[in-house]
């Protein structure tokens, strides 16, 4: 324990140190006891201090800190106002780097990652925390470039302030390898997660969604979830996992008819949580313009599909006549209420309870499954997160 004497002198307020000391030995510590201690002024004389002891070890509070380890290869980046923006900024305009690998330490909140165009690989990835999550506001995120192998966001609780988390700006050009959302929010959305409907090539190779959850969006203007317009079909091979997608008002469908399109294409969906409060929503449209024969694979599994008071979905696929369409869809269930008359493509639909028996509060888009004695519950059907 290291002792300090100072002396206080009165008429400039100064605090002079008079001489430390280190107190070695093994000795007590009691709150509010007076200890007189004695101090060498040097190796003869001394003078008597007492010392109170204002609190004990047992009487404070520990916080246990957590250190940020950053992986290989990410740069970690600090919360203050504006750095996320202007880091990537930075260094979309450096040529020299190559690819982006920002860390997001947790609990961070980043005011604002305006709207950037993405022209190289990039990932954020924040730290994980299950009572702390990492926040992010953001306007439309766009991409330019014909060599991006990678655009991968993990655990990052996105707050929308456009129409779109992604949308293209005209006159641009990109091919993305693999894009990935994993573990991610996006609510609120003015139309829906990613909108290219301006002329160009547009491709993403591999489109992932895992452990995601979008809620409460309010469509205008008749946009879908994902749109691809002007003959445009942006993504080839879809993976949608483990997800929740509950939308307001939209009577558009998840995917939105791509015009045009002559490529292949390959859905695997699986364990999704789809709800609707539009009385006549519609899922999944891939139907094309172009009378060209496409090879089109569609895969579902154990999903939920639920939605406000009498709904009757417009339909659930659609695919064009000349397409070599192969599909794979096996345990789908729906709330009572949900109507399967335009939906027989998915095959048989299982009835469940209706949704104010099923959830713990679907109005306040909390969906945790009540019912423990569901098939949704003893099956595990639906977003996993909500089975509990």
């Amino acid at each position: 324990m290291q002792l300090y004497l100072d002396f206080y002198n009165r008429s400039t307020t100064d605090t002079v140190l008079i001489k430390q000391q280190m107190l070695a030995g093994t000795f007590s510590v009691e709150a509010g006891r007076t200890d007189t201690i004695k101090i060498y002024l040097n190796t003869e004389d001394y003078i008597n201090q007492n010392y109170t002891i204002s609190s004990s070890y047992d009487e404070r509070t520990e916080e246990i800190v957590k250190p940020t380890i950053v992986p290989e290869g990410y740069t970690l980046i600090s919360s203050e106002a504006g750095e996320l923006s202007a880091t990537i900024t930075r260094l979309l305009a450096d040529d020299e780097v190559e690819e982006i690998k920002l860390y997001l330490p947790a609990g961070a909140e980043y005011s604002t990652l305006g709207s950037p165009t993405i022209t190289k690989s990039i990932s954020l990835l924040a730290e994980e925390d299950e009572d702390k999550r990492v926040t992010v506001t953001s306007g439309n995120m766009m991409f330019n470039g014909l060599n991006i192998k990678y655009v991968h966001f993990e655990g990052i609780d996105f707050i929308p302030t456009a129409d779109n988390l992604f949308a293209n700006a005209a006159n641009t050009t990109f091919d993305i390898e693999e894009f990935s959302l994993i573990n991610c929010t996006v609510n609120n959305m003015g139309r829906g997660l990613i909108r290219f409907q301006q002329a160009g090539d547009f491709q993403i190779r591999n489109f992932t969604i895992d452990h995601c959850t979008f809620l409460s969006w309010t469509v205008k203007d008749g946009y879908a979830f994902i749109v691809g317009q002007a003959g445009n079909n942006f993504y080839h091979n879809f993976r949608l996992t483990n997800s929740t997608l509950y939308s307001l008002n939209s009577n558009k469908p998840l995917f939105e008819p791509l015009a045009g399109v002559e490529t292949d294409m390959n859905f695997y969906i699986e364990n999704c949580t789809f709800a609707s409060n539009n009385a006549s929503a519609s899922y999944f449209d891939l139907r094309s313009n172009s009378c060209l024969e496409r090879n089109i694979s569609f895969t579902m599994k154990k999903c939920l599909f639920t939605a406000g008071d009498n709904l009757n979905p417009s339909y659930g696929l659609r695919t064009t006549a000349t397409d070599n369409f192969t599909s794979d869809i096996q345990e789908i269930y729906a709330t009572e209420g949900w109507a399967t008359t335009n939906t027989s493509n998915f095959g048989e639909v299982i009835p469940v309870a209706p949704k104010s028996e099923l959830f713990a509060d679907y109005e306040q888009y909390d969906l945790t499954i009540i019912d423990k004695d569901s098939p949704v519950y003893t099956n595990g059907i639906g977003d996993p997160r909500w089975i509990k």
